[in-house]
């Protein structure tokens, strides 16, 4: 699953390398939580925002939906299982 037109990645734990992203795919806004492998967070930090990413080849992408972020009432529940 390419992502077009990256334009924001949030940390949401750090130490288990979980970000937040939003993109456009398919010329619609999506969202993602992603975990990212450890031996990608650099190569994902360098590319945000300046290329077309394919986010399995980074990590797991966790959860994911269409629009500019989930309902408030989702991601504080997707946010509170993987913190």
């Amino acid at each position: 699953m390419s992502a077009q037109g990256l334009y924001s990645a949030k940390v949401i734990h750090e130490k288990a390398r979980i970000f937040f992203v939003q993109a456009i795919h398919a010329d619609k806004p999506a969202w993602y939580y992603v975990r990212l492998n450890p031996e990608k967070v650099t190569a994902f930090k360098k590319k945000l925002g300046k290329e077309e990413l394919d986010l399995p080849s980074y990590g797991k992408i966790l959860f994911s939906g269409w629009g500019e972020a989930p309902a408030v009432q989702l991601r504080t529940a997707i946010e509170s299982r993987i913190a």
